[in-house]
């Protein structure tokens, strides 16, 4: 467990010493209403139809576009509300991240087998895989990783709407989709999205709940079968479906959160903060029992979370 620890901080680390200049993210970007070339200046304007679209500052002082928010009346910058577990939530890459990862939803049996099929996924073209994460939430999965989020988080390049994103058809090698879905009213729409982005033989992988407890951040919709999963991708889409997270995690969970919401329904650290801590720490070797249960017919009936793969049929002729 310490040596995980210690390996995920290095990775964090080695990751943090690349920034994607600013410019190589605003020329891959498109007017999200007409996918319009953008003209670079004190706003972004669309010379097709011109819309144009303002920057905001993200949580790590780097000045972005944002696709989405209103003026106001007096022109200034768009109000983006947060909500408070995201505003406070602490930097992925702080040890007390990683201890909340590591206690929480962070124990995943087969780890190997999982890193091997997320590492094959981020270099599908090879050491220059465009990747785009939607919703990435602060974190950048790699130094080249192009990322956006509807909320200005530390290493997000730019700020857009999932279900119409600032890119043109085919921009990118892997489209990453983890923990998003649920939070969108439309998740149809949002992988829909993705598919058009994505390149020919490209791929989009989903990351969603099955047997898991509410969690609005900033709400909370849907939850999904792996019925479910095949029928957000179009019929020509190959598709590998699986568990992430198996039945022993989704008990341990769901018992933590019981326990701390039998003494408050606010999502407070104190007290509901603390117990489910307390009661995660206290659970935490259950989840062990992953390495067998995620092998049995229960894996995929009761798993905590699933996972989904969806190739994109390479074009004859596409030498990409």
């Amino acid at each position: 467990m310490l040596f995980e620890l210690c390996l995920l901080l290095t990775r964090h680390a080695i990751m943090q010493m690349s920034d994607r200049p600013a410019s190589a993210v605003e020329e891959a970007l498109v007017c999200p209403a007409c996918r319009g070339r953008l003209e670079v200046g004190e706003e972004l304007r669309c010379a097709s139809c011109d819309a144009r679209y303002r920057y905001v500052v993200a949580a790590d002082g780097r000045r972005i576009p944002c696709f989405v928010g209103q003026r106001s009346s007096r022109g200034e910058e768009p109000v983006m509300h947060t909500h408070w577990a995201l505003a406070t939530s602490p930097d992925r890459g702080t040890l007390l991240s990683r201890v909340r990862r590591l206690i929480g939803a962070g124990y995943l049996p087969r780890r190997r087998e999982w890193e091997r099929k997320r590492q094959e996924l981020l270099s599908i073209r090879g050491e220059g895989t465009r990747v785009l994460e939607v919703g990435a939430g602060g974190r950048r999965l790699t130094p080249r990783t192009v990322t956006t989020d509807i909320f200005p988080f530390a290493n997000t390049d730019f700020v857009a709407d999932a279900v119409s994103l600032p890119v043109s058809d085919g921009s990118f090698d892997c489209v990453w989709l983890e923990c998003l879905l649920e939070h969108c009213p439309e998740p149809q729409r949002v992988v829909t999205e993705g598919w058009r982005v994505t390149a020919s033989g490209g791929a989009v992988f989903v990351h969603v709940p099955w047997m898991l407890f509410y969690h609005d951040f900033p709400g909370d919709y849907w939850r999904f079968s792996l019925d479910a999963i095949r029928t957000l991708f179009p019929p020509e889409a190959v598709v590998e479906m699986g568990v992430v997270y198996g039945p022993a995690c989704a008990i341990v969970s769901l018992i933590a959160e019981c326990w701390a919401r039998s003494f408050t329904h606010k999502d407070n650290l104190w007290p509901y903060g603390v117990l489910r801590s307390l009661g995660l720490l206290l659970l935490l070797p259950w989840k062990y029992l992953d390495a067998i249960l995620v092998r049995t017919p229960a894996g995929q009936r009761l798993a905590s979370t699933l996972y989904a793969i969806a190739r994109k049929p390479p074009v004859p002729g596409d030498q990409r």
